[in-house]
Parts: structure tokens; sequence; C-alpha cells
């Protein structure tokens, strides 16, 4: 899977992705930031196809209470959550085990797209553990996954299938994720590290956190297709949402100049998350799982023991390996009892002295929780 600016354009400006409806009566869907641009737009078309219930999961839920009449056809509730907290989304996993609701559908939208370098009251850069944007983009919604996995399990185990659709964004091809020297050290420490993060770097930090999120697609797909959970990330395209609401007021001109010439509506844009969250040939029983969309159509399975190439870098399947395994042990520290249950019940067969050096196979990251034990 490459990246070329002449395929991007012909997307942005010449494709329009085409909405895809499904009966989805009896089933229960979790959208993180439901509440606004993308998740809000793909939460409409979602409640028109029946459902029993919708749950927004957001940091605003005064913002959430205001947009339940706007989803009509179904059972609206906003819960809230905080994804530069880890003890926010420890609560939120806790209350949804504890709900006795199934979980048929998991929409991981939820996001930041600042640009500048802040740390979280857990020490994390923000967008990955940039700290701001390193956990919030990827080392939350990676807890989250891992917490919610034993109820879609029973899910899956009652009615066949359950999936999580992940958004992801065109920016991790682009990333030159400069970091990778320390994916041998402490790579979450030196994302951490305010002195290690040049302005240059510091622009890429959102694409790193999207090439995490596709890392941890790609090593929890096949583990998770023997449970009948299928997984899959996509990018909606450059779409007019408010993403960008936080970074510098300069860059937000720069953002909303680029949204305003080249971007799709939200609208447009939720139909590829709607197109992940309910397409039949999506189902494990269907086809490879941990695929990639754009446009509602697949664009590869970047991660899947395939080198894939970027203008400027090869990426590999150690590198992903290796940065979900650091991803883990980290999580570990912070919720070990619910990243340990996220093994309970699993198909994949995990033994106490699993090899945890051998983390370039697919069971590495449940090897690392199992290590820990």
């Amino acid at each position: 899977m490459e990246f070329t600016w002449s395929e991007w354009l012909k997307s942005q400006l010449f494709t329009t992705p085409l909405l895809y409806w499904r009966d989805l009566s009896g089933q229960t869907i979790l959208i993180t930031g439901g509440n606004s641009g993308l998740g809000l737009e793909a939460a409409k078309h979602l409640a028109s196809m029946n459902p029993q219930r919708i749950i927004i999961a957001c940091r605003d839920t005064k913002k959430g209470d205001a947009i339940k009449d706007s989803l009509i056809g179904t059972s609206v509730e906003i819960w809230p959550i905080d994804l530069d907290d880890f003890s926010s989304v420890t609560a939120f996993i806790r209350r949804y085990q504890k709900s006795g609701y199934d979980l048929d559908i998991f929409l991981s939208n939820a996001g930041v797209g600042h640009s500048t370098f802040n740390v979280t009251r857990d020490g994390h850069e923000s967008t990955v553990s940039d700290s701001c944007r390193i956990q919030t983009n990827h080392l939350s919604n990676t807890l989250l996954i891992l917490g919610l996995l034993p109820v879609l399990r029973q899910t899956a185990e009652k009615k066949g299938q359950a999936r999580i659709a992940v958004t992801s964004s065109e920016m991790h091809l682009l990333t030159s994720f400069v970091e990778k020297k320390y994916i041998d050290e402490d790579l979450f420490a030196a994302l951490a590290d305010r002195d290690k993060c040049t302005t240059a770097l510091n622009t890429e930090r959102y694409g790193v956190s999207k090439l995490f999120q596709v890392y941890t697609v790609n090593e929890l797909a096949p583990l998770l297709s023997k449970d009948k959970i299928a997984i899959h990330s996509f990018t909606p395209g450059l779409c007019h949402s408010d993403i960008a609401r936080l970074q510098s007021p300069l860059m937000q001109k720069v953002d909303y100049a680029l949204r305003t010439l080249l971007g799709r509506s939200a609208e447009v844009g939720s139909r590829t998350l709607v197109h992940v969250c309910v397409h039949e040939s999506l189902r494990t029983d269907a086809g490879p799982n941990g695929r990639y969309f754009t446009d509602c159509r697949e664009r590869g399975m970047p991660l899947m023991g395939i080198e894939i190439r970027t203008n400027r870098q090869g990426r590999d399947r150690q590198v992903g390996g290796k940065v979900v395994k650091q991803s883990v042990q980290l999580l570990m520290k912070y919720a070990p009892d619910i990243v340990r249950e996220s093994v309970e019940g699993g198909q994949e067969e995990i033994t106490m002295d699993a090899d945890v050096t051998s983390i370039y196979i697919p069971e590495s990251i449940f090897h690392v929780i199992t290590a820990e034990q």
C-alpha cells in the first residue's frame, strides 16, 4: 500500500463513497467521539438501521445530550469518558462490563489533532503518549479495545459475530516515525520527553499516533478472527470537522483553508465509517481480518506480514510488533486486571511460559500479558 498525492487528490475531489445500509435490529453499538463531526454523522446513519441502542462515549456529556434528538429510530445513551485519563477509561470499561449489554459494533473514533506538545495527567503525550496525542489517540483506545474484548467475545459467541472499526488516517503513511530509533529502549518515554520533540517531529505526532493504531489493529486481527471478532481500520479522508479545535490559531487557519479547498463533508466522510461497521463482506468468515479501507474500498492489509512502503520509508512487522508489545506493557502498569482479562475466554492458546522475546508473531501481545501475571 503506497501513498501518492495524485491518488489522494483524486479521492478527495472526484470520489464520493456510497452509503451501505443493513438492518441492525437487536444490536448494541458503541461510538467514541460520537457527539460531533464524523462520529455524529456515522451515528445518525447507524441509528437509521434499527439498532436496539447506541451508546455515545464522550468527554462533553452536555454536548452529547444535545445531539440525542438527532439520532432517530433507536435508544441513545450518553456515557462519559476522558481518553486523556486512564482511570476514566478503566471506569468506563467496568461500567460497560456491569451493564449486561451486548456489544455488536464498537466504533473507536475519538481522537485529537492539536499541534502542541502536551502531557496528560498520566504522563503521556496526548496523541499517543506524545503524551497527549499518543495517549488519547492510541494508548487509551487500545486499552478500551482490550477491556471490552470479554463483552465482544460473549456477543460473538451468542450471535456469531462482533466488530471493531478503528478510525485512522492517511497521515500514518506520511510520518517518518523518527522515534523508531528508540524501539528497543523505552519508546513511550521518548515520545513523552519534551526535549526530544522538535518542531518538525511535533507536526508528525498525529501521524505517529495513527500509525500505532494501524499496528494495533493488525496485531490483534489474527487473534480475534478465532473469536469471530472482526477488526478493521480506515481513513475517512480529509473532512470538515472540529478535530483541529485544539491546534494553535495559525494551524487552525491553515487547517480551515485546506478543508475548505479540498475537504469533503463530515456526512460523506462518515460513509466509510459506516461501511466498515456494518458491511457483510468484513465478517471474519467472509475474508481476512485487519484490512484497511479508503472511500469504502479495501486499500490493503498494511502490516499483515507484508512490508508496506510509503514515499519515505518501509514499515515492517517487527516494528509494529515491538510498538504493540510496549503499548501493552505500559497499559499493564495502569490497568493490570483489565488487560489480563482481555486474554480470558479467547480461542488462542496462551501458555504461561510463552517466549515473550518472540514478538514478531500475532500472539505476542497476549504473551506479554501472560508473562506479567
